[in-house]
C-alpha cells in the first residue's frame, strides 16, 4: 500500500506541476458558454476532478467568467458526483425542474440520475464516444459538439 500511495503522490505532483495546464478547451466551448449566458442561463461546474486542480484549470481558461459556482472532488474522495451537483444546485438556488447536467462520463450520467435532474450526454469529451455509449443511461439528448448542446437547450426551453 505504501508503494501505491507513493506512486499516487508522484503522479499528482507531475500532473499539478507539469501536465495540468496542457489541457485545451474544446472547439466551440466558449461559443456555447456565451450563447447560454446571452439566454440568461446560469452555469456551474460540478466535476470529479480534484477541486484545487479544477479551479486552477477553470480560472486559467477563464471559465470563471461564465460559471459560478465551480466545485470538484474533495481530497479524500468522499464526495459522490451527486453531492457535487447538489452543492452547485443549492448555491445557484436551482431546482430539479430548472436544472440540467451536461457531461461526458458514466459518473455524470449517474450523478444526474441520483440528483434527479435531466442529463445531456456529450460525445466530444473523454468518456462517451458515440450515442450508443449513452444508451444505458437516462438522458434527454446527446450532443456531438458544444453547439449541439446549445441547440438541445433551446429545444427543451
Amino acid at each position: 500500500m505504501v508503494n501505491a500511495q507513493k506512486a499516487a503522490e508522484i503522479f499528482r505532483d507531475y500532473y499539478k506541476n507539469k501536465a495540468l495546464l496542457l489541457a485545451k478547451p474544446y472547439d466551440g466551448i466558449y461559443e456555447l458558454c456565451e450563447g447560454l449566458q446571452k439566454e440568461g442561463i446560469c452555469m456551474a461546474v460540478a466535476t470529479y476532478k480534484r477541486e484545487d486542480y479544477a479551479l486552477t484549470l477553470l480560472r486559467h481558461f477563464h471559465f470563471d467568467t461564465y460559471c459560478n459556482p465551480m466545485h470538484g472532488a474533495d481530497h479524500k474522495n468522499k464526495l459522490k458526483k451527486e453531492d457535487i451537483v447538489l452543492m452547485c444546485q443549492t448555491e445557484m438556488r436551482g431546482t430539479k425542474e430548472n436544472s440540467v447536467l451536461i457531461g461526458d462520463t458514466i459518473h455524470d450520467a449517474k450523478g444526474a440520475h441520483e440528483a434527479q435532474i435531466p442529463f445531456i450526454a456529450v460525445t466530444y469529451g473523454f468518456g462517451f464516444k458515440s450515442t450508443n455509449d449513452c444508451d444505458d443511461y437516462p438522458h434527454i439528448g446527446v450532443a456531438s459538439s458544444p453547439l449541439d448542446v446549445l441547440r438541445l437547450i433551446d429545444e427543451i426551453q
